[in-house]
């Protein structure tokens, strides 16, 4: 019988040694730090025990074949589940009466019922009053929520909230807001208690230990707030033995944004070798402490399902290679395709991004095709500009997104030996490498598309900032790499001589211009000399003319010829470039040793006059963020 079936199996499940199998794969899994895998393999062996109670106390007298009792185990088995703690079984939901979705809580507090705050009171104000989008609506045009129905959702959002716990719901307004402007409670607080009587109120004070001090250690911390000298010493002697703890935990060294890290520890988790990219060199000299958050603890924010400013550099990005590699062939006496070539060229590349980015259509939308026009008609000015510039150079695109790594015959990664004796490893991607053959000589330019505001600064190189540039310049020249000298004809014993390096911007600032009879050419014109180059080009005659037949100020970066005599702040001769390289490779060591030291300090530069918090991605556990709101 199956009662029969049942026992044996019984028998030989606790003969077999089961159980000490399970609880050894368990502390293998909790040895792994696989605490829920641990729990529930130390389930199973109960799990299969009671299974095979159940089915043979209830079916004791049926007979059953093997393919049966199989079946049957099977389905029961799959009707079982192994009980776990849940993860938030102990949890705090903070959020927006408007946006929160929480399972029945045993608890919610509703803080801000103040008049106006919450419900909030909708604003009528705009253009069309109420009786005017009511006959909007009526003609079948809908300009969003009416006033009475957003004053409908504010009153759900109220319900919803007090409807939501499953045992215990607090109410709370505050009496003043930080301005001191005096505040009276909504019209839902005072419903409650002119419903509900007996319902008990609570009014907090600022010298109330009762709600300040949920313990000892927190009683002693506001023990200042108590302003009767009976009642100061009273508290103080009660909390005696926890003042020592207070002030060791109000000291300086705990609430300091200064962190430093166990070189060990440090060792351990980078090892011997540290690759690094000019970003994460230039996060690290902004500020240690979001470095370590991002590349040591390989921390990250959830991304959004949106187009985004990385997005717009991205697509910029995207249209310079295509279109570039199109437009201008690598032979310079080859003509350069027509204006309506590159439209057509143009639209084929931006319908393909757009393919790339939104296979589905998700993001289609009014706005996101207007964003796609103005960035289209932005990046068909920048490709004309090219177009003009090269038809006036001999330079020539050889390479794009090249990557900085030693792989495939490709440059080497540029690599520096530190004071512990690890070495810091710079790898990257270059957007666009230039080269020009004079004879046995081959010139490398690098240039660098910016969908931002970028002018290049050689005092910043002293800081670590802006190093991106002549890095990739300086690993090339170095280390050219077996697919750059047989694409540029470079002979196996020479190296590249460094031409300079280009940011090219496309972040141009507002023009005005008087008059409506300006021809299109003119405002092409003016569109074309705000977009922005600076960097660097090394002062060499034949090399200027290479770059630009005309001598453009624009193209040469600012350079202007007086009497046959170049001049301008983006020049430097092959000395100061080399001298430039050193102080590169000593800057760079020294960011390195301080990795390795553990100097890993929230302490963001902002001597340059840039914000390095505003994008930061560790703002949530910010050492800095934390004392001021201390101290605050």
């Amino acid at each position: 019988s199956m009662a029969d079936i049942c026992r044996a199996i019984y028998r030989y499940t606790e003969a077999s040694g089961l159980l000490e199998k399970c609880k050894a794969l368990a502390e293998r899994e909790l040895s792994f730090g696989n605490k829920k895998a641990a729990s529930e393999l130390l389930g199973v062996y109960d799990v299969i025990l009671k299974t095979l109670a159940d089915i043979g106390e209830a079916l004791s007298d049926v007979a059953a074949s093997v393919d049966d009792f199989y079946s049957i185990l099977k389905i029961a088995f799959e009707q079982t589940e192994i009980g776990t703690i849940p993860t938030s079984i102990d949890e705090v939901t903070v959020g927006s009466a408007s946006m929160l979705r929480s399972s029945y809580p045993k608890y919610v507090f509703v803080i801000g019922l103040c008049e106006g705050e919450f419900p909030k009171v909708v604003d009528t104000k705009g253009l069309f009053g109420a009786s005017d989008l009511t006959t909007l609506e009526e003609l079948g045009i809908e300009l969003g929520d009416s006033a009475d129905i957003r004053s409908s959702n504010e009153l759900l959002f109220v319900k919803n909230a007090f409807a939501a716990p499953s045992e215990r719901l607090y109410v709370l307004y505050h009496t003043s807001d930080l301005q001191g402007s005096k505040k009276t409670p909504s019209l839902p607080f005072n419903r409650i208690f002119a419903m509900f009587s007996d319902v008990p109120k609570h009014k907090f004070d600022g010298s109330d230990l009762s709600y300040l001090a949920g313990t000892p250690t927190s009683a002693a911390a506001h023990l200042r707030n108590i302003i009767n000298e009976a009642d100061r010493g009273a508290a103080t002697l009660a909390v005696s033995e926890h003042l020592p703890l207070v002030a060791a935990l109000s000291c300086s060294s705990v609430s300091t944004d200064e962190c430093r890290i166990d070189k060990d520890t440090v060792k351990e988790l980078i090892g011997d070798k540290i690759y690094v990219s000019p970003s994460s060199l230039e996060r690290y000299v902004s500020c240690p402490f979001s470095y370590y958050a991002s590349y040591v603890l390989a921390l990250r924010e959830p991304k959004l399902g949106r187009f985004a400013a990385n997005h717009v550099g991205d697509f910029v990005h995207f249209v310079m290679e295509h279109l570039v590699k199109f437009m201008l062939p690598t032979d310079v006496s080859a003509p350069l395709p027509t204006h309506d070539e590159i439209l057509q060229k143009m639209q084929e590349t931006v319908d393909e991004y757009i393919r790339i980015l939104d296979p589905d259509g998700v993001l289609k939308s009014k706005r996101m095709e207007h964003l796609y026009k103005k960035l289209y008609r932005l990046s068909l000015l920048i490709i004309e500009t090219i177009a003009k510039e090269f038809s006036d150079s001999d330079f020539r695109p050889a390479f794009f997104e090249l990557k900085i790594d030693g792989k495939d015959g490709r440059p080497e990664p540029l690599q520096l030996t530190l004071e512990n004796n690890a070495r810091l490893v710079l790898r990257g991607y270059i957007d666009r490498v230039d080269i020009w053959r004079d004879g046995e000589d081959v010139f490398v330019r690098i240039l660098d598309y910016k969908t931002g505001s970028k002018q290049f600064n050689l005092s910043e190189l002293s800081y670590g900032i802006n190093i991106q540039m002549l890095l990739y310049l300086m690993s090339i020249c170095a280390n050219p790499g077996a697919h750059f000298r047989e694409v540029s004809g470079l002979d196996s014993d020479s190296h590249p001589i460094p031409a300079g390096i280009v940011y090219l911007s496309s972040a141009m600032s507002k023009s005005q211009l008087s008059g409506f009879d300006v021809s299109d050419e003119e405002i092409l014109e003016v569109a074309e000399s705000k977009i922005n180059r600076s960097g660097l080009i090394l002062n060499d005659e034949r090399l200027i003319h290479a770059i630009s037949h005309s001598h453009s100020k624009d193209i040469l970066l600012g350079v202007t010829e007086k009497n046959g005599v170049f001049s301008g702040k983006a020049l430097v001769d092959i000395g100061q470039l080399g001298g430039i390289f050193d102080d590169l490779k000593q800057t760079l060591v020294n960011i390195g040793n301080n990795i390795y030291s553990g100097i890993a300090d929230c302490s963001p530069m902002n001597e340059l006059g840039q914000d390095p918090c505003h994008y930061c991605t560790a703002k949530q556990i910010c050492r800095k963020n934390i004392f001021e709101t201390r101290r605050f």
